[in-house]
């Protein structure tokens, strides 16, 4: 008799933590016009932070507000990047396939497509409802992108602001955890804040540095083709590249859907395989390298992470979505009940191994 009471337990907490993830989740993404300017205030202030300290403490007390500042610029450098490069990218795109039925129009009479069937079907209208349907896809990515950029704008003061404040305001908060909190907790949140920091300075110099190498390679490639566009395609490969996995597949599919309707279908696919092999290249031997051992979150937890938190947060999701689960990651490692959670997130198979790298603890581990 206890064993049908026990699973019904078991059972009933395994529902009610389903029930409570997708609460949290619907409460999340009602929350998005408070919560993602405060989460990206919030990671924008942990990573400029040494830039602040490091300037205040070389300056006399009168001018260690310029230490602020100069973390200020730095965070209004990173929006005037992303926003620009999103905004002429999509205004571009935008331009380049208005004109798409024309062209498609103008590829079946060069090809004498015009008045051949296939399997029965007339390819004109085949054709040209590719086209328009492809149209509307490029519009409507471009147009997301522009809208995209327009709404970072408009939160731009509020962020810039947050960082300003969490800046400023982040040695009382330090004093005050102390007071609030035993020795030891406060020692252990304290550890933690400042992994999560390194580690998210760590992690947005390794995509930084992975999107400008894979967005030299695509230039190159594309520039042996004479494909138009270049200084697009690379800064969009570069901004895409803070969006693990998917970024990558937005960045080769644009260009290569623009060759084909502009060039033909030998040479898209010429330019499809080279980027193909280009991505693999970097995406599965070179980043891992680079800084698998910084970041060590597996890589079914990243994809997921990003399809979660974009469905939460929309396209700022995308971006956060890393970042965040690598906060969690870390803030778990710390917690001793929460350590099974913090090593199946992770890429590693033993906790040694988790906390060589996590914790950054000096640990012997064997393999990974």
């Amino acid at each position: 008799m206890e064993r049908p009471l026990k699973d019904n337990g078991t059972l009933r907490a395994w529902l009610l933590a389903t029930v409570a993830i997708i609460v949290t989740g619907l409460a999340l993404r009602a929350m998005t016009p408070v919560l993602v300017p405060v989460v990206f205030a919030l990671f924008l202030s942990l990573v400029v932070a040494p830039i602040a300290r490091w300037i205040s403490d070389r300056m006399p007390r009168p001018l260690k507000w310029l230490g602020l500042m100069a973390a200020l610029a730095v965070v209004l450098a990173i929006f005037a990047l992303f926003g620009f490069g999103f905004w002429i990218g999509g205004r571009q795109i935008a331009a380049e396939f208005s004109d798409l039925p024309e062209r498609t129009d103008q590829l079946m009479q060069n090809a004498g497509l015009a008045d051949r069937e296939l399997l029965g079907v007339q390819i004109e209208p085949l054709l040209s409802n590719l086209a328009d349907r492809s149209m509307q896809i490029a519009s409507s990515v471009a147009q997301t992108m522009v809208n995209w950029t327009a709404a970072g704008l408009a939160g731009l003061v509020i962020s810039v602001f947050l960082v300003l404040m969490m800046l400023a305001e982040a040695p009382q908060w330090t004093k005050k955890l102390s007071a609030a909190t035993d020795s030891d907790r406060g020692r252990a949140c304290r550890s933690a804040t400042e992994i999560i920091a390194h580690k998210l300075r760590l992690y947005l110099m390794a995509r930084a540095a992975m999107g400008l190498v894979t967005a030299a390679l695509y230039v190159g490639w594309l520039w042996l083709f004479d494909l138009d566009l270049l200084l697009v395609w690379g800064l969009l490969t570069f901004l895409l590249s803070f969006v693990p996995n998917l970024g990558s597949v937005v960045s080769g599919l644009l260009p290569v859907l623009y060759a084909l309707l502009t060039k033909d279908w030998s040479t898209a696919l010429l330019i499809g395989g080279g980027l193909f092999v280009i991505e693999q290249i970097i995406g599965n031997y070179v980043d891992p390298k680079f800084q698998g051992r910084q970041v060590a979150l597996s890589p079914l937890v990243i994809l997921v992470s990003i399809l979660l938190w974009g469905w939460i947060w929309g396209l700022p999701g995308t971006l956060l979505g890393v970042p965040v689960m690598i906060a969690i990651l870390i803030a778990a490692a710390h917690v001793q009940e929460l350590r099974p959670l913090a090593l199946l997130m992770s890429d590693r198979t033993s906790y040694d191994c988790l906390d060589a790298v996590v914790l950054e603890e000096d640990r012997d581990c064997e393999g990974n």
